[in-house]
């Protein structure tokens, strides 16, 4: 066998070196980047992807317009008013022009009460948000219906609608164009014992328009 000083030649040096130096460069590299060195150039196309996005760690102010629907709150109107029975009253309302051919979203809360009336009445109360464009109606949600009897008149009852998205008289989703001004109602219609009125509390609407109208 050849004695280890033997087997110490130039070559057999070198490339044991360039051997070592290459294996560690790696472990370097990840240990030892100064903080700040690397930027948007040494990031491939696609490195970082929806999994590797810890959740929570990306605030609002991160995103780029147009990521999140564009929100806001309807005023409330006629808080504290009668309710005609058997006649569609609408109590919040607002208007919406989007910026981008978009669908809408829209919520209804509140609460009711029923105003009056005699044993054995009762009032089906009936709740819906629709869209229009002018006077011509595009489209609404279907409607949530309450019910109150004798034994409820001073009790409050929920309002609670939604439409995601609000859709024509079929199942098509509306499409809101961009730059024209849309008009978004909660109705609330009392059915039921027509002769007796109800009593609305409070009524808000909120509305969301969603860019994924394609």
């Amino acid at each position: 066998m050849k004695s280890f000083r033997q087997l110490l030649s130039y070559p057999n040096v070198v490339s044991t070196l360039a051997l070592v130096v290459a294996t560690s460069g790696g472990a370097y590299a990840v240990s030892q980047l100064p903080a700040g060195s690397v930027g948007t150039t040494q990031l491939k196309a696609s490195a970082v992807t929806a999994p590797k996005i810890k959740n929570g760690s990306v605030g609002l102010t991160k995103l780029a317009a147009g990521v999140l629907p564009v929100s806001g709150s309807g005023a409330v109107k006629g808080t504290g008013m009668l309710l005609p029975g058997c006649s569609e009253t609408v109590v919040a309302t607002r208007s919406v022009t989007p910026k981008k051919v978009s669908r809408l979203v829209a919520f209804g809360a509140g609460s009711w009460s029923r105003n009056g009336g005699g044993a054995g009445d009762f009032v089906q109360m009936l709740f819906y948000i629709k869209v229009s464009q002018g006077a011509s109606e595009l489209g609404r949600t279907v409607s949530t219906q309450d019910y109150a009897t004798s034994t409820d008149n001073s009790s409050a009852l929920s309002i609670a609608v939604s439409g995601s998205p609000i859709v024509t008289s079929g199942t098509t989703p509306v499409v809101l164009q961009k730059g024209t001004t849309y008009t978004v109602d909660l109705v609330a219609n009392p059915n039921g014992t027509c002769a007796h009125n109800s009593f609305l509390n409070t009524a808000e609407l909120t509305t969301l328009l969603t860019n994924n109208a394609g």
